[in-house]
């Protein structure tokens, strides 16, 4: 259990310490932010870092925003249709969510 909480702390050190310039970092968060909500159907990754490559960003920012941005992208339905519409229940923004998650994880691999 300690070598998975050390692995972690040094993932966030990893992405809270990025040694490159702003612009780069910036570069891979658009991108990543910006592919997570295009209908790719499993090219997201793929997308992501083709983009980021060719204009020199930061992949590791790339990834971090495409990951956010999938996962935000799972429970945005559910929260929308639970404020917005009268028939949502507790059942159908359940499974709306876990399927939301099934298919982001089908995406990123």
């Amino acid at each position: 259990m300690k070598k998975i909480f050390r692995f972690l702390k040094l993932q966030k050190y990893k992405i809270f310490r990025i040694k490159d310039f702003p612009e780069s970092v910036a570069i891979g968060m658009a991108w990543g932010t910006s592919v997570s909500v295009t209908p790719a159907l499993g090219l997201h990754l793929i997308t992501c870092y083709l983009g980021t490559w060719i204009m020199r960003g930061n992949f590791v920012a790339a990834t971090v925003a495409l990951a956010f941005g999938l996962a935000a992208a799972s429970f945005f339905p559910a929260i929308v249709l639970g404020i917005f519409y009268k028939r949502m229940n507790k059942e159908g923004a359940i499974s709306g969510m876990v399927i939301g998650i099934l298919l982001m994880l089908f995406y990123m691999t």
